[in-house]
């Protein structure tokens, strides 16, 4: 299982993909539902990685991601739990880990393949 510094590397690097997604995470909509369903819908991959609290910086060259946190995580995490649970004919319980921001801080983000200063 990768932690939550090698997951925000790896967004910062080769943004959103097949199994890492980003969401600013102000609360449990429906592109959060969705994305838990594509995972579960797809067996061969063994599920994604949902990053919370993190957002692209706006005004970027290229797509480039920031801790912006999450205001309260126990009742974000309950209604993820709540809702995974009601939403689908197979309730699914997905594993979350709680990580402090300072642990996905980097330094200067790159892509691969950018010039260095």
């Amino acid at each position: 299982m990768k932690t939550a510094a090698e997951l925000f590397s790896e967004l910062n690097e080769l943004d959103e993909h097949l199994t890492v997604e980003a969401k600013t995470a102000s609360d449990v909509g429906k592109s959060m539902l969705e994305t838990v369903c594509a995972y579960a819908n797809e067996p061969a991959l063994g599920g994604g990685y949902i990053l919370l609290g993190v957002a692209p910086v706006e005004r970027a060259l290229w797509t480039v991601y920031e801790v912006v946190g999450i205001d309260h995580p126990d009742q974000l995490q309950a209604d993820i739990a709540s809702q995974c649970a009601g939403a689908f004919n197979q309730g699914q319980k997905p594993g979350t880990r709680r990580s402090p921001p300072s642990s996905m801080r980097s330094s200067t983000p790159r892509r691969r393949g950018a010039a260095s200063g």
